[in-house]
């Protein structure tokens, strides 16, 4: 077998993508491998830098990959790389570049610059130091090209970036690339643009984030709807990913010269509000499923919600051979120490059913009980904007701190101040929500119309209908802990929501039969008051159910009784008593005692 002479052709930036050099470099490695007796391969990095050495990069460059395979001897140690000169190996400072260079020539590669065919091995470097001192004084020139290139880079960037800070349009192309969503072709005095093709996709994309749909089912619905893909290119997970904790999605872009951080607010077109982004990260934080293509979505798991109550540890779901979902403890299952010693699972079906019935009076109280009047939301708006107003001074000021004395301290107070913005901006975004309900009542109307169409028997029913991620999100936003007891041949099913105290469902009295009734917790404010019945009642929410309104005789009862009337509307079954008594198998023999 030849031995293999690897072609390295490296451009930095975009622009120089379909440079004339490539054609050039591709016929020179291609004839001096036929003279030399050597097979001809081609390593590609393109707009990658060498000044700050990502090229050796050994998970994302060619020539970092290359080397990488070398040491793990998937690539012959005896290769060649040709190189058109040793400035596209490395821009680095002269030090790390040539200890990367002899690093290179020890694991046995031979280098060939194609400018004037030198060879560069241990055999010629020991033989020969000048071929050593020459590859130095190249690497020198190098980076001193490199530096002088990129303070006049960011010379003209900062005009650039003082031009935008003054509210004028500017497209800063020089420094960093652009998002793919954008067209950044234009002057650099006229401002970026959505991109004709990608911005659609985007936007897509971005309402996803917002339903809590995953990666996975994200990229499906891509190839599906926008099947000429991104760029020329399919879809990929790792593309989405990166957009999805990327600030340009509301205008952010950022740009960093050493330890100066600039942002640069509304310099792209947004996708959505600030308020918006950081709700999409709190649901990637806290809503974690992982979909597969025809996988159950499970309503509670990955979420810290739903707990053993005889162990405290977490319960997980597995699907039964008939497409079932069941809930199972972990640490039984993972026959783990000091929690449940055998694995024991309960239906799916009835702890989701019961979780609709608190999940709607959790959605009644969000919507109803905690509203304001509008003259009080509006202090709080103002309040929040003064706020607001006054932190980003504060992180404008330490921010310019930093860059002309960099401090931990600093930093510290950086993060702070910029964490309070973030939690001012959201609970500004829900004081908004909050007026806009207040103030229209047809929007309550819809939002409840939507939310019973979320919640429909046919969705809850069927583990693998996709609605069932929106509603995911609803669940995780709303309930705060879901416990599952089961002792005495009966189940007891705890449910809390985050306003409200503990509904209870549970196998009671004789064999088949059950109950519902909700512990009172000192720390919680009432679930259902008669002003929220009051409010309930004039909104006409389902006109099959209007006359259920007025005839409530308790604040409580009569707000379960027309909750499970609602739901009865949407084809919920009742529940059964036998339900709460399931049949003892012989691995799901429990011995737990009754909570306390």
């Amino acid at each position: 077998m030849k031995t293999q002479l690897y072609s390295y052709v490296r451009w930095s930036s975009d622009k120089q993508t379909g440079n004339s050099s490539l054609e050039r470099q591709t016929r020179k490695s291609k004839e001096y491998a036929a003279r030399n007796g050597l097979e001809w391969a081609e390593l590609r990095d393109e707009a990658v830098s060498a000044y700050k050495g990502a090229n050796w990069d050994e998970k994302k460059s060619a020539l970092g990959g290359f080397i990488g395979a070398v040491k793990k001897g998937l690539v012959p140690s005896d290769s060649w790389l040709y190189v058109e000169s040793l400035d596209r190996l490395s821009r680095q400072n002269v030090l790390d570049a040539t200890e990367w260079f002899i690093s290179v020539l020890k694991l046995g590669i031979t280098i060939v610059t194609g400018m004037d065919e030198h060879v560069y091995n241990k055999e010629s470097i020991a033989a020969n130091a000048t071929g050593l001192m020459m590859s130095i004084m190249l690497f020198a020139r190098a980076n001193e090209e490199s530096e002088t290139k990129s303070k006049r880079v960011v010379s003209h960037a900062k005009q650039l970036i003082e031009r935008h800070k003054e509210g004028k349009p500017a497209t800063i192309k020089s420094a960093g690339s652009h998002v793919w969503w954008i067209d950044s072709t234009g002057d650099e005095r006229e401002g970026v643009k959505p991109h004709p093709e990608m911005w659609e996709p985007a936007k897509f994309i971005v309402e996803m984030f917002k339903e809590g749909d995953s990666i996975f089912r994200i990229v499906a619905a891509l190839r599906e709807r926008y099947p000429y893909g991104f760029k020329g290119r399919d879809w990929s997970g790792s593309t989405i990913k990166n957009m999805r904790v990327n600030p340009a999605l509301y205008g952010c872009r950022t740009l960093k010269f050493g330890l100066e951080e600039n942002k640069l607010e509304n310099y792209y077109p947004a996708l959505c509000t600030e308020a918006e982004f950081y709700r999409i990260q709190d649901v990637k934080s806290n809503n974690k499923f992982r979909a597969t293509k025809s996988s159950s979505i499970s309503l509670l798991a990955g979420m810290r919600l739903i707990r053993c109550g005889q162990c405290g540890g977490t319960m997980n779901t597995l699907t039964t051979t008939d497409g079932k979902i069941r809930y199972v403890c972990s640490s039984g299952l993972a026959s783990k120490g000091g929690g449940c010693t055998r694995s024991w699972s309960l239906s799916g079906i009835l702890i989701e059913h019961c979780l609709m019935i608190v999940l709607t009076h959790a959605y009644f109280d969000d919507s109803i009980r905690n509203q304001n009047s509008a003259t009080d939301l509006d202090g709080q708006i103002e309040q929040h904007e003064v706020r607001i107003a006054e932190l980003n001074t504060e992180i404008k000021n330490i921010a310019s701190g930093i860059a002309k004395h960099y401090s931990e301290a600093l930093v510290e107070l950086l993060a702070a101040a910029e964490k309070e913005r973030k939690q001012l901006v959201q609970e500004l975004d829900r004081t908004n929500q909050k007026k806009l309900l207040l103030t229209t009542q047809s929007v309550f109307e819809t939002n409840m119309v939507n939310f019973f169409e979320l919640i429909q028997w046919g969705i809850i029913s069927e583990p693998t209908h996709e609605t069932r991620v929106k509603l995911r999100e609803i669940v995780r936003r709303l309930m705060r802990s879901v416990v599952i007891h089961k002792y005495d041949g009966i189940v007891s099913l705890q449910y809390s929501y985050k306003e409200g105290e503990y509904f209870v469902f549970e196998g009671a009295g004789k064999r088949h039969e059950w109950t519902h009734y909700i512990k009172r917790d000192k720390d919680t404010s009432t679930v259902v008051s008669a002003e929220v019945i009051e409010q309930v009642k004039n909104h006409r929410l389902i006109k099959d159910i209007e006359t259920s309104l007025y005839n409530l005789e308790t604040a409580h009862d009569g707000m379960f009784n027309m909750v499970l009337d609602m739901l009865a509307i949407v084809n919920y079954p009742k529940l059964k008593g036998s339900q709460f008594w399931p049949k003892k198998s012989s691995t799901e023999r429990t011995v737990f005692k009754k909570p306390a």
